[in-house]
């Protein structure tokens, strides 16, 4: 049992409900969601490979509005050395309404000609 806790450390990268990421919203009220893990994060890696570990984000697909508070929209994958250790879904940590007409119109005009480049 000592040699567990000699020569492995358990780390919590990211906590329930803590911001991993903000990203652009199309179509909503507001320009910007934060995004989390819904749940702690706990991952055992011998103590060679706690300073490596890594994590990065991977979105289902453009976020648009209407996004409902701790809805999935991608994943959150920790990796060391490029290999996956762990995945977590990547949650919405707030809800983001339908924008007015307008602003709707503005992001899909935005939306059409950034897909051309």
């Amino acid at each position: 049992m000592s040699y567990g806790f000699r020569f492995f450390d358990t780390l919590n990268p990211h906590q329930g409900g803590d911001q991993v990421a903000e990203e652009k919203v199309w179509f909503g009220a507001q320009d910007t969601l934060k995004l989390g893990v819904a749940e702690d994060t706990f991952i055992t890696l011998p103590k060679s490979d706690s300073k490596k570990l890594t994590a990065s984000i991977e979105l289902i697909s453009e976020l648009k509005a209407p996004i409902s508070e701790g809805q999935t929209l991608g994943v959150v994958h920790y990796t060391v050395d490029g290999e996956d250790v762990q995945t977590q879904p990547l949650i919405a940590l707030e809800a983001v309404e339908q924008a007015g007409l307008f602003k709707r119109l503005m992001d899909y005009v935005k939306l059409f000609f950034a897909s051309l480049f």
